[in-house]
């Protein structure tokens, strides 16, 4: 049977047409500056960290390769982000090509953190967190300071659990502030459950750190196969995961008419609404409530633990601390109206933020359309990796970034400087809590409550080092744990 000329023609004609866009495309793509440089890769072996923690390999790259550092692996595209200027310039000023979170197929899919509002893309659901996040958060700085009493207390009595007793008080402000529950025990089931998924997203670590993560097609392999211990784990941890979503959110729902939360606030709200965009709304509460729980008491704990650290460390840095606090508050504990009083205390925290940040390499955004930076070209749907740890220790912005200095963030009036145009020890709050649509909304609550903790800690305890068997002092070092979560 011959073949219809037409069909020929049809079949010449799109080839042409096909071609001919591909030459378009290749031409631009000439046009177009280079990607940007970093280390080799091959099909069988990505990036060599060199057995450094990531922040720290991506450190080693920006001397070697620069500010942008670009490799490609098994088709997935990644440029890390070594320079606080472009971190600003990309995430904040390009924001609407830059605000889409990449895919971490470890965390979201196959540990089940897909509900966390942190990893969603800039859709209804991110923008109802950004709008509630810090939401009403005023009027519960009085059940902030109750438990951080309680926190003093519970030292005075075990003063070696101060580590757990710091991360129980933490969980517990946000349990009450979210659920309405009370951490009356310490074996609460809640606090485990806190745990747990924390310790399963910190030891996810960055985009990567999981060949899961390049090859997505992986998570369907079954458990019984060789090599997949990480996967069994995974799915033990997941099961806990998903009850620390669950089980408080379902609590507040079943005791609704006497909750006194903020989600039972929330709930109590949309009683009046359409049923199916309760539903729907119902859901964003809930993963709202979730995340906050799960990240709000990770990143006060790992401050609270790093301040203990200084002033194990560093004595002088407590002395001076501790006279501005007893000069503000010479006969009573100080409360929240007692900051603006306290510059010092202000500078302290923020060092604190930089010196060694809780979570040392950023939230991995993705970038829908091809753009150029400087010199560059950055491809549609790459992975961009902000690394924290380079831009809080650039010696550039923050000179002598490895020592801690407590006035490290006053101006020459005594005052914090926070002057949006410095240069020179800028105030890390965008390093930390993000910029642009992608900012952390709840970090108010979490600033209130390192700020209570710590001048609370420091009216009422006297933190010192501890002796050896010969009678001398031991010097603490400043070793945190790895992971993508870090505790001193």
């Amino acid at each position: 049977m011959s073949s219809s000329p037409f069909a020929f023609i049809s079949f010449g004609v799109l080839t042409c047409v096909f071609l001919g866009r591909q030459i378009e495309k290749w031409k631009a793509q000439q046009l177009l500056p280079p990607l940007p440089p970093g280390p080799p890769t091959s099909l069988f072996c990505g990036p060599d960290f060199k057995g450094q923690a990531p922040w720290l390999a991506y450190a080693a790259w920006q001397k070697e390769y620069g500010d942008l550092v670009y490799y490609s692996y098994v088709g997935n595209k990644v440029l890390i982000l070594n320079s606080y200027e472009a971190f600003v310039e990309l995430f904040e000023k390009r924001g609407n090509i830059y605000s889409f979170r990449a895919r971490r197929t470890m965390v979201e899919t196959v540990l089940g953190f897909d509900f966390m509002i942190t990893t969603m893309q800039d859709d209804e659901k991110w923008r109802y967190f950004s709008r509630n996040g810090d939401k009403d958060t005023g009027n519960y700085n009085t059940e902030q300071i109750a438990h951080i009493h309680s926190y003093l207390r519970r030292l005075l009595d075990k003063p070696e659990d101060f580590r757990y007793s710091s991360r129980r008080t933490a969980a517990g402000v946000m349990l009450s502030l979210l659920y309405g529950h009370d951490v009356a025990k310490e074996d609460d089931h809640y606090l485990f459950l806190a745990d747990v998924s924390l310790k399963a997203v910190v030891e996810a670590g960055p985009f990567g750190a999981f060949m899961v993560d390049y090859l997505p097609w992986l998570r369907f392999v079954p458990t019984w196969f060789p090599w997949t211990a990480w996967k069994r784990r995974a799915m033990v941890s997941r099961r806990w995961i998903r009850q620390a979503l669950e089980l408080p959110f379902e609590t507040v729902t079943r005791q609704l008419v006497i909750g006194n939360s903020l989600v039972a606030t929330e709930l109590a709200e949309l009683q009046t609404t359409h049923e199916n965009s309760r539903r729907y709304t119902e859901e964003i509460v809930k993963n709202t409530a979730a995340t906050s729980f799960m990240a709000g008491s990770d990143t006060t704990v790992s401050l609270t633990l790093s301040f203990w650290l200084v002033c194990t460390k560093f004595p002088d840095v407590q002395r001076r601390a501790q006279e501005e606090v007893d000069r503000v508050c010479p006969d009573r504990l100080p409360q929240l109206s007692d900051r603006p009083q306290m510059p010092l205390i202000q500078s302290m925290i923020f060092e604190l933020l930089r010196w060694n940040p809780a979570t040392p390499v950023g939230v991995p955004h993705y970038v829908r359309e091809t753009n150029v930076y400087g010199d560059y070209t950055i491809p549609a749907g790459t992975t961009i990796i902000p690394n924290m740890w380079i831009m809080l220790h650039d010696p550039k912005v923050y000179p002598d970034p490895f020592t801690f200095k407590i006035d490290r963030f006053l101006g020459p009036d005594g005052r914090v400087d926070e002057s949006a145009d410095k240069c020179i020890n800028p105030i890390p709050d965008a390093a930390v809590f993000g910029v642009g649509r992608r900012r952390c909304p709840g970090n108010y609550i979490g600033m209130d409550f390192v700020f209570l903790m710590v001048t609370n800690l420091l009216k009422t305890f006297q933190v010192s080092k501890a002796f050896d068997a010969d009678g001398q002092e031991i010097d603490p070092p400043a070793i945190y744990t790895p992971g993508l979560g870090r505790y001193a």
